[in-house]
């Protein structure tokens, strides 16, 4: 590329800037591709394609999304989700990835997303090792990527072969291949596939089968280890530093019946290993599964028990007495879905409440919200106050409420119309457009000095450090104009606007009538119920809520 002087800054200015490409550096690696520190190998990544992006003067790095320890056989990663969120609301378009292989080893997917989803939302992907750019694509070239998808497929499948192959005889030999221990156990510093006993903590497994051969039930177990300020399996390995995340849910801090049900049926406790509990395969297409009980892999004595053979066998026939019990009373009848899960929580310890089934005498089902911490703590040691919402009801109070609110929100928008003729509203719109447009300038300003910098650059006036530094300075003052620009866009298309997200759900719900999961999603943000049943309903949108009533000069609520 010939050099530009600096003279000809004016007639820059003249001719047409080049566009500016909002970029998404996007970085992956599965647990299976490094054999070293995977945070350095993630590291490399990110530096190569932000040296990419930074000698490129049509490109703003928006943000970088990182996929550390997952696989690219499919797309439900949770930073390439994001990142693909932020294409679909036009704040990304280009993405920039070290080759095809980190962006995703499924060829058919992946050539979809090439081929049909980034042309039809306006995005440049670039594929550096592969020298792979759409916007220069050229016949031919769409053959090669297609080739290389193919090539990239065929190895995972390959892979995810031999892999499979390699663990199902290691399950057949009675080793223990699960990344993690059952709670009572740990590995055998001198074979990691062999299970030894824990005393820390299988002192508390033999405990559980203890009392479940006294007769206790699950929630009288549960109760018991929580009074004693037991540990659980999560909280003991994150405070052993085996659990890899930054924090520990409030939910794993308490026992639960369903761990210890688990820990009551797992026959390594016995000394057996029970594999191939659950099945998923990539080469011969198969998606995760619960598999059969005829078709796991039992090793038996394969290590040290912790309870004996006779009591194991014991507890198991207690647990299917129980379980029979159950299905001839409650078990019956069949579950209805629960339209509140993950929703509702108790307003004293903030854990999710869970829903309990009853049967009256008579057979008639009724469900009900109870506060986890409380049951499972026993009704002492608790600071939780005693709480009991029916579902029946609760449902009742969403659909009133959601009636009021439609009520208020067309009260509104029949408001916002009027006041939409006003010239004060008009005079407002008329501020904002200009407050936008002097922000576009200043961003336009700051596009013609990367682009002066960058002839400073080629002309060796500036050395890259300087280049580097002074292009990152400019782009971090775009990008805060930017999401300026965004605030003000969103609170005139939204906020003082019929395209208010409050306005557009409640009026769309004025004549429910029957609550719905996808509803209660839709509307709701969260449930907290406090003491003598007091219910707070989250609602979502309620921002947008309070700048339209101020907006307005309406009381809101």
């Amino acid at each position: 590329m010939a050099r530009t002087s600096r003279k000809n800054v004016s007639q820059a200015v003249r001719d047409p800037i080049e566009p500016i490409y909002n970029t998404a550096l996007y970085v992956r690696l599965s647990a299976e591709d490094s054999h070293t520190n995977n945070k350095e190998v993630i590291e490399v990544q990110k530096h190569m394609v932000q040296q990419f992006v930074n000698s490129q003067q049509d490109m703003l790095i928006y943000e970088t999304y990182c996929d550390n320890g997952y696989t690219g056989t499919n797309f439900h990663r949770p930073s390439f989700e994001r990142m693909m969120e932020d294409v679909k609301s036009r704040r990304v378009n280009c993405i920039v990835v070290k080759d095809l292989s980190r962006f995703g080893r499924n060829y058919i997917e992946t050539g979809y997303f090439l081929e049909n989803i980034f042309p039809f939302l306006g995005v440049r992907f670039i594929a550096i090792n592969d020298n792979y750019d759409t916007l220069h694509n050229v016949n031919g070239e769409d053959m090669v990527v297609s080739m290389k998808n193919l090539v990239n497929s065929i190895y995972a499948k390959d892979i995810s072969k031999k892999i499979s192959t390699v663990f199902h005889e290691k399950q057949k030999k009675g080793q223990y291949i699960a990344g993690v221990m059952p709670y009572g156990f740990a590995k055998n510093p001198d074979n990691i596939n062999q299970l030894i006993i824990n005393p820390e903590t299988a002192k508390n497994v033999a405990l559980i089968f203890k009392m479940r051969l006294e007769g206790n039930g699950y929630c009288r177990i549960t109760r018991t280890l929580n009074e004693q300020k037991i540990l659980t399996p999560v909280m003991y390995n994150y405070l052993s530093g085996k659990y890899r995340k930054t924090a520990v849910s409030k939910n794993a801090q308490i026992w639960n019946m369903q761990s210890v049900k688990r820990i009551l049926s797992n026959m390594c406790y016995a000394g057996h290993i029970e594999g191939h509990k659950r099945h998923q395969s990539l080469y011969e297409g198969v998606g995760e599964r619960v598999t059969a009980k005829n078709e796991r892999i039992i090793i038996y004595h394969t290590h040290e028990p912790i309870v004996s053979q006779n009591d194991f066998d014991k507890v198991q026939n207690i647990n299917e007495i129980t379980r029979q019990k159950y299905a001839n009373q409650e078990g019956k009848y069949p579950l209805t879905e629960n339209i509140f899960k993950g929703i509702i929580y108790c307003g004293d310890c903030d854990i999710r409440m869970m829903r309990s089934k009853n049967v009256t005498k008579k057979g008639a089902i009724y469900y009900t919200f109870k506060c986890r911490t409380r049951r499972q703590n026993g009704f002492t040691d608790t600071s939780c106050s005693l709480k009991m919402v029916g579902e029946s009801e609760l449902i009742d109070l969403i659909l009133q409420s959601i009636r009021v609110y439609a009520k208020l929100s067309i009260t509104l928008s029949e408001k916002l119309t009027k006041k939409q003729k006003t010239k004060k509203h008009a005079n407002e719109e008329q501020r904002l457009q200009k407050k936008t447009h002097k922000l576009q300038q200043d961003i336009d300003k700051l596009i013609l000095k990367k682009t002066v910098i960058f002839e400073g650059f080629a002309d060796s006036k500036l050395d890259f450090q300087e280049f580097t530094a002074m292009k990152v300075e400019y782009e971090q003052e775009i990008k805060l104009i930017q999401q300026q620009q965004k605030t003000l866009i969103e609170e005139q298309k939204r906020i003082i606007s019929n395209k208010n997200k409050w306005l557009e759900a409640f009026i769309n719900h004025q004549d429910t009538t029957v609550l719905t999961r996808g509803i209660v999603t839709e509307l709701v943000e969260k449930i907290s119920i406090s003491e003598y049943n007091t219910v707070t309903i989250i609602w979502k949108y309620r921002d947008e809520l309070s700048k339209l009533t101020a907006y307005l000069g309406v009381q809101g609520t």
